[in-house]
């Protein structure tokens, strides 16, 4: 399920991966991530709904691992192994 309705190439990807619906995964509405998102990349406004919510930061690291359009916001310090990309 995409979490937005879009795909990578709306947001300027090229290639195969273009193709990939982008999903959203992340631990649940209130936390630090998300918030931080809303209040300051994204100025008040609510970011798109979770493709998918995790209980643990590992089991939303190993779900997103398995998922070429998935996505996740997370702090450096959980981020074991992940592909990451400084805010």
């Amino acid at each position: 399920k995409s979490s937005t309705g879009a795909k990578w190439g709306d947001v300027g990807l090229s290639g195969a991966f273009a193709s990939n619906p982008i999903r959203i995964h992340g631990r649940g509405d209130q936390n630090s991530g998300k918030l931080y998102v809303e209040s300051t990349l994204l100025n008040g406004q609510p970011a798109a709904d979770f493709a998918a919510v995790h209980r643990s930061n590992s089991e939303l690291i190993a779900e997103v691992a398995k998922d070429p359009g998935a996505i996740a916001i997370i702090g450096m310090t959980d981020a074991h192994g992940a592909k990451t990309v400084p805010l």
